[in-house]
């Protein structure tokens, strides 16, 4: 499943605001997208490094009606993250302590998910090729958003195969900068997956200079 839109060749920029533009409903291929990203539909989300400031990410989409599995390195963490939750909310999420470094571990964690995820977020640090590989692999139609920091370097994909981009910028006001708040970086991110943008930048990068 591919989500490059046809009607949005440059790259997206939001302002971290929940809702962002409006989902396109023709890809590049000509398929249409998915038909959660397009009506309120529920969706399976997979969320990797999902505590911190993805948590409200999380959040955004359970309050959604969307169900989420969540993966991070803490238990406490994820105890912390389904504590904040509406109780009568929970159900729609599923919590796997794993450490995605550890691939066997991770294999294990993404198998005994009891329904294949449409769409996966993943917040995970270098190397990060081969979480994201052992991802793809187990569930090739996944439609799967990286994020990434204002600097990272992403290699392009080889037009076969390749994951949809959100990179986490900066906010210039007035003659300061400073960087995305959790809560910015939460709703940017949700945003961006909604949008079927191939690249969203949450905040800006230009001009680098003016970063913090």
């Amino acid at each position: 499943m591919q989500s490059w839109c046809q009607s949005s060749p440059r790259e997206s920029e939001i302002s971290g605001e929940l809702g962002g533009s409006e989902p396109h409903s023709r890809c590049r291929s000509g398929r249409s997208l998915p038909d959660w990203q397009i009506d309120s539909v529920m969706a399976d989300v997979l969320c990797i490094g999902a505590t911190g400031m993805l948590a409200g990410c999380v959040r955004g989409l359970i309050a959604r009606g969307d169900r989420v599995t969540a993966l991070a390195r803490s238990q406490s963490s994820l105890s912390a993250l389904s504590e904040s939750v509406p109780a009568a909310d929970r159900d729609r999420l599923r919590t796997h302590p794993c450490d995605y470094r550890d691939l066997e571990a991770l294999a294990h964690a993404l198998r005994s998910i009891p329904v294949h995820p449409s769409a996966a977020i993943c917040w995970v640090h270098t190397p990060a090729e081969p979480v994201l590989e052992l991802v793809r692999a187990l569930f090739p139609d996944i439609d799967l958003l990286r994020v990434v920091g204002s600097s990272t370097e992403v290699p392009r994909g080889d037009g076969a195969r390749f994951d949809r981009i959100v990179r986490l910028g900066f906010v210039i006001e007035g003659d300061r900068s400073r960087w995305l708040s959790n809560e910015e970086i939460s709703n940017g991110v949700v945003s961006a997956l909604l949008s079927g943008q191939p690249s969203t930048t949450v905040g800006t990068v230009t001009p680098w200079d003016a970063h913090p």
